[in-house]
């Protein structure tokens, strides 16, 4: 008793419905339901029903698209004859009718699309054409070549064997609001509550501290930056290191860009849902979130084979999302002092929130010096049995990979 999709929808770059192959076994005399959903607004687009006669059955099923880019969710329900759905199948699909379509020099590169809404991530493999949209943001690569696009524009573009590359993602403070949501702690949630004008500057704090907790791989930093009172976007650094030849390292910054992404995208959404389908409506929505690049540092050499530059790229990256933080908080407190004196919160509430701020910029700190002491020691040392744990520190966390990279050290 099994639903068999042949190729799942992924991503359909045209004003078309996408039809594949479904064969369904064990369910002779059932009716398969075809359902597809617009994620944004959550509406059913488009509904269709077909007898399964025979064991097992066939069919090309085709799922219903609406009139411009969205992300869509593909059901086929099998339900009896009183309407009760014995099993289920879905799958969420990209859809960009007008999306760019851009040959790349050989068909060995790997694509992945990350959507600006709904968190939807999908990979190709072994392609020669990329489809550009302003919904997406796109990674292309191959071994020793990575390209970043957001929406049309070629945010990046690499070649070598290893980087270190700083992002500045970019969320507008109206959708950035609804970042408050990932406050985790009940007593700055009240005070955010009392006083709506925190909700964008701390939910960055939030959010850097998500970012921290669930994006382990080639993280190396993020930091948020105090927006001035005119300034229409919340901005936060993320700061991540790259062996462009490593399977791994490739999977770890989809990692990184996706989660970042894909916190805005619930953010995105949930300012989206209030009331009846997506009143910002989908162009306005996408157009909160975009990224650009810092200055790239590229090597040819990966960190195992010569730990040099990561050791003065390290102190660069450190000193500047300390100096980020640092400013972050000062700007802050400011501004807290400000809303005390206006008897917007107390001084009590103001020192709730610092205590909360300061402890996710304290395990930030922490976590760089210790990762620079790492480096440092491993240089000096000249111990090439230490500079693989340097490596794993970067792959996988840098509190983690420091203790175990300190333990290593220990048993040297």
């Amino acid at each position: 008793m099994t639903i068999v999709v042949k190729r799942p929808p992924t991503l359909l770059a045209a004003r078309a419905c996408p039809g594949v192959w479904v064969k369904v076994t064990g369910r002779s005399n059932y009716t398969l339901r075809v359902r597809s959903y617009d994620m944004v607004t959550n509406r059913l687009i488009g509904e269709d029903t077909f007898s399964i006669d025979k064991d097992p059955w066939e069919y090309v099923v085709y799922w219903a698209t609406p009139e411009s880019r969205s992300v869509m969710l593909a059901v086929l329900e099998v339900v009896d004859s009183a309407g009760n759905v014995v099993e289920k199948w879905s799958v969420p699909f990209l859809y960009v009718p007008d999306a760019q379509m851009v040959s790349l020099p050989s068909s060995d590169y790997d694509v992945v699309y990350m959507s600006k809404i709904a968190a939807v991530t999908k990979f190709e493999s072994k392609t020669g054409t990329v489809f550009l949209d302003d919904m997406l943001i796109v990674l292309v690569r191959r071994p020793g070549y990575m390209a970043l696009y957001d929406g049309t524009r070629k945010v990046l573009e690499v070649t070598g064997k290893s980087a270190v590359i700083p992002l500045v993602f970019s969320i507008r403070r109206d959708i950035a609001r609804a970042l408050a949501n990932y406050i985790d702690n009940s007593s700055v949630a009240d005070v955010v509550y009392k006083a709506p004008e925190l909700l964008d500057v701390i939910g960055a704090a939030a959010l850097v501290k998500q970012i921290c907790e669930t994006v382990k791989f080639t993280n190396f930093s993020a930091t948020p930056l105090f927006p001035s009172p005119t300034d229409e976007y919340i901005r936060v650094y993320v700061t991540f290191y790259a062996d462009l030849h490593s399977p791994l390292d490739w999977w770890g910054i989809v990692r990184v860009i996706a989660g970042v992404g894909a916190i805005a995208a619930g953010a995105v959404l949930i300012t989206a849902s209030l009331g009846a389908g997506a009143p910002l409506g989908v162009p306005t929505i996408i157009g909160g979130l975009s990224m650009a690049a810092g200055a790239i540092v590229i090597w040819d050499t990966a960190v195992s084979e010569n730990p040099m530059p990561v050791r003065e790229q390290a102190a660069v990256i450190v000193e500047t999302a300390l100096a980020q933080m640092k400013n972050y908080r000062d700007q802050l407190e400011q501004y807290l002092n400000q809303l005390v004196s206006q008897g917007k919160i107390t001084a009590d509430e103001k020192d709730t929130i610092m205590r909360y701020v300061d402890s996710i910029i304290g395990i930030a700190e922490v976590a760089l010096r210790d990762l620079q002491k790492l480096i440092d020691a491993a240089y000096e040392s000249g111990k090439r049995s230490m500079y693989p744990w340097i490596v794993v520190a970067w792959l996988v966390g840098v509190v983690l990979g420091s203790l175990m990279a300190q333990r290593a050290a220990r048993g040297a």
